[in-house]
């Protein structure tokens, strides 16, 4: 039975994005960061291992957060979860086993501890509908070699093999196959020197790639020099089975993951398939509204064709432009957190759009709409009242010329005239330094993930998919790794027509959001699928404020927070 586009999408590329996802969040690399995509491949994965990582001196915080308890508890709940899905898409069970056994996922099961302490490699081909072929070579002690032989040989067994024959590569090496029964296609064992390398194949030419090269050097591929991880996702391949959104043009992607005396530093290329529509601009600052101390800040770009793709915006109908932004947070009040757009004429923007935005919003436009959208008696600000804690405006910015809209999570705190604590110089310099920068964000992680921990709950009212299950592993583990969270860089810069370069430095290689969006999926009960959970039970909404405009009481301006620290320069 082949695997197709259907039966695939349910599990086998979450698997793939579940290493994607682990990728970005464990590093970077050296100078050498590879400019090229690996030709003809949908997903390959090249990882040292944890114990080669645990054995070394640098990445300090990441050995650290590995070390604790929560996280062995979390990796202990994921691969209970992610045994059947990799059956899957190894086409090993349960689709291909009729008798939709337990053993594959089991099986399986039992070897991922093994196979995550050493190195790896693991590539997978796609074509139309099928999975072309995979390869997985584990560098494993020969002590154990013969078990992985054992349950792989088990795992065949249920996925409708004819008996295994001898198969000998150029007299050098010896291992056996085992065809399926539908012959659609060919599984393989070989043991090179302390290397295991299993294989399904349609027409066998990547697998005889690797063997020359293991015959020619000991190994399926070169040593990692200055990397802890390698990854390429072929990511419009991956739309075949993945339902990513249409308005965005997705690119392939090679990343390469290192540490970085304590750090983790974070390379990648994004390679897009078309030109992207974007020319640099000189970034507008709103100088008035950006005021220390910030917890966060980020400045992008280069992003209104997709946005206006977007069917929000679209039904929204935006008169202004969506050439750039840039967006912070503080730390003086939780959820305290700002954007700000430059526009011409802000004032008559927000007169003219405020109405449209509240008719749009209150009719549908959130399919789990809580509150409504209200316009100011004077007609220079919408806010949403209804939701807990939350007020989110749109207004005008006190800025000079009025060219800037504001808009943030807590109405009733707008920056205050003149700014008499601007930001530090060095932050803003990194965005004036280069006229190639498309994205720019620094954050302070430890207090940006708490800010977005509690967001999500909040936020989690007004999506179909159910807040962080408080029983989940990845809830404590987030509390456990909070304190070793130290500042996050990131930089993308446009270094071709149609390449973007991403640079981050950090502590765990993500951000607080998308470390809460990745515990969040974690916790999900049909992890490690993408597919949408079942929706949660529906919530009583909380009574719509009354109709028509309103006036928003004054909230007096809190005291002075101390001192935070300072925002590095860049991430190299």
């Amino acid at each position: 039975m082949a695997i197709t586009r259907r039966t695939m999408s349910k599990s086998a590329l979450s698997f793939l994005w579940f290493g994607l996802v682990v990728a970005c969040g464990c590093g970077g690399t050296a100078p050498g960061i590879r400019a090229q995509t690996v030709p003809d491949v949908t997903f390959r994965w090249h990882f040292v291992g944890l114990s080669q990582i645990n054995a070394a001196t640098n990445a300090t915080k990441l050995r650290q957060i590995l070390a604790l308890p929560e996280t062995a508890k979390l990796q202990n709940e994921l691969l209970n979860k992610c045994g059947g899905p990799l059956a899957e898409m190894l086409m090993l069970g349960p689709a291909t086993d009729p008798t939709n056994s337990p053993a594959p996922a089991a099986a399986l099961r039992s070897l991922l501890p093994e196979f995550l302490q050493h190195e790896s490699l693991l590539e997978v081909r796609t074509t139309a509908d099928l999975v072309k072929e995979w390869l997985v070579a584990v560098h494993i002690p020969d002590a154990v070699a013969p078990e992985w032989e054992t349950k792989y040989r088990t795992l065949l067994t249920h996925a409708g093999t004819a008996a295994p024959s001898q198969l000998t590569y150029q007299s050098a090496f010896t291992g056996w196959q085992a065809g399926r029964k539908d012959r659609s296609g060919l599984y393989t064992y070989m043991r090179v020197g302390q290397w295991s390398v299993f294989n399904f194949q349609r027409d066998g030419r990547p697998w005889l790639a690797v063997m020359a090269q293991l015959k020619a050097t000991g190994r399926p591929l070169p040593a990692a020099a200055d990397y802890l991880l390698a990854l390429d996702a072929d990511l419009p391949a991956l739309r075949k089975w993945w339902p990513l959104p249409d308005y965005i043009d997705f690119p392939k992607i090679a990343l390469t993951v290192a540490a970085q005396g304590e750090s983790l530093r974070t390379v990648g290329r994004l390679r897009f398939p078309d030109t992207l529509a974007w020319n640099w601009q000189p970034w507008q600052i709103p100088t008035n509204s950006l005021q220390d101390p910030l917890l966060s800040f980020t400045a992008v770009q280069g992003l209104e064709p997709w946005l206006r793709r977007h069917p929000v915006m679209q039904k929204l109908a935006v008169p202004f432009p969506l050439r750039q932004f840039v967006v912070w947070a503080h730390t003086d009040i939780p959820f305290k957190t700002f954007a700000a757009l430059p526009v011409p004429d802000a004032t008559n923007q927000v007169r003219q759009f405020a109405p449209r935005l509240a008719t749009a919003m209150n009719t549908n436009t959130i399919p789990a709409m809580v509150g409504a959208v209200r316009v100011a008696t004077n007609g220079l600000e919408a806010v949403w009242l209804g939701l807990p804690i939350f007020a989110p405006f749109l207004r005008p910015a006190s800025e000079p010329g009025d060219n800037f809209l504001l808009a943030g999570t807590m109405a009733g705190l707008v920056p205050q005239t003149p700014n008499t604590n601007p930001p530090p110089p060095e932050l803003l310099a990194r965005l004036t330094s280069r006229t190639n920068l498309f994205y720019y964000d620094w954050e302070i992680t430890e207090g940006r993930l708490a800010q977005w921990r509690q967001m999500n709950s909040i936020l989690g009212m007004l999506a179909t998919v159910p807040a962080l299950p408080g029983a989940s592993a990845a809830q404590p583990w987030l509390d456990a790794i909070t304190p070793h969270l130290g500042n996050t860089i990131t930089e993308v810069t446009l270094e071709k027509p149609n390449e973007l370069q991403l640079i981050r430095k950090s502590h765990l290689g993500l951000t607080g959001f998308e470390l809460v969006q990745l515990a969040q999926w974690f916790g999900r009960e049909n992890f490690p699928s993408l597919l949408p959970p079942p929706a949660p039970s529906p919530v009583p909404p909380a009574p719509a404020p009354p109709a028509g405009r309103f006036r928003l009481p004054a909230v007096p301006a809190p005291p002075a927070p101390p001192a935070v620290p300072k925002a590095p320069p860049a991430p190299r």
